[in-house]
């Protein structure tokens, strides 16, 4: 079960494993954020999220997207603010645990 969401969540899509791999580990080393957690959706799609003060979050989400770009396909990417008290429940149905 995922811990409650109290911050800001930074979501980025990408096409591909590799893509995503790169994108969190650029997430993680510029800003101060935790990897919330990270889903295939199938067909190569790949979702990661992160959770983290809303500034960080925006850095964080800026640096993924740009190391996606760099070495995949980038599909979105995009930053809540303050999520809805019920997102957490409705993330953790399909949530995937992280293992990087």
């Amino acid at each position: 079960m995922l811990k409650p969401i109290e911050q800001s969540i930074g979501i980025i899509e990408t096409n591909g494993l590799l893509v995503a791999i790169e994108a969190a580990d650029a997430m993680v080393k510029t800003a101060q954020v935790s990897l919330y957690f990270r889903r295939q959706l199938g067909a190569g799609l790949t979702v990661v999220l992160c959770v983290g003060e809303l500034a960080d979050c925006q850095v964080a989400v800026q640096a993924g997207a740009y190391a996606a770009r760099r070495v995949g396909k980038l599909c979105a990417h995009h930053v809540i603010a303050r999520p809805g008290a019920d997102l957490d429940v409705w993330l953790d149905q399909t949530a995937v645990e992280v293992r990087l």
